[in-house]
């Protein structure tokens, strides 16, 4: 897990205590800081620039204004690649306001701007790596990157559940 962190410092605590409380504890978590205030070209900058340091076999970008929502994702993750080995795993994400993310109409189809957040999905680290340099510098720099994601992927898995949620819409702000 990828999470990038601006002072949120209690936001930052539950996600990270939520990610530790994970039954299978079989995950990791990379936290990209951004204590000065440099913004979201800068993370997203980082997110591509070491992707190297991430080594699982999938990865998932877990913001510190999201927190997963499932104590055994882990095991569910693991049991979909046994079956199906999937490079992209797409599931949903509750994103309060806006709803459960991609909603009905944008369920099983390619990622819009607007109608899926950051994670919602779980890559293969080949998958990850090939696409994040798409990530583009602005807020909505996020979709070009799901749209890499999805467009590059021999195989998606469609796992109808909600896996996280966020804490708040921060829209970059500190907490």
């Amino acid at each position: 897990i990828v999470t990038r962190c601006y002072k949120r410092p209690e936001m930052h605590d539950f996600n990270a205590h939520l990610v530790q409380a994970e039954t299978c504890q079989d995950l990791d978590q990379v936290f990209i800081i951004d204590d000065v205030g440099r913004g979201i070209g800068w993370a997203n900058k980082q997110l591509a620039e070491r992707a190297h340091e991430v080594d699982g076999r999938y990865v998932m970008v877990l913001d510190d204004d999201d927190v997963l929502t499932d104590c055994t994702l882990v095991e569910v993750l693991k049991e979909v690649v046994r079956d199906n080995n999937p490079e992209l795993i797409m599931a949903k994400m509750d994103h309060g306001e806006l709803g459960i993310l991609p909603d009905d109409d944008h369920w099983l189809k390619r990622p819009e701007h607007g109608r899926i957040g950051m994670s919602a999905w779980v890559a293969s680290n080949e998958l990850y790596r090939g696409a994040i340099q798409s990530i583009g510098p602005r807020r909505a720099g996020d979709v070009a990157f799901y749209q890499a994601l999805y467009d590059r992927a021999a195989s998606i898995y469609w796992l109808d559940r909600v896996i996280s949620r966020v804490q708040r819409i921060s829209w970059g702000k500190p907490e």
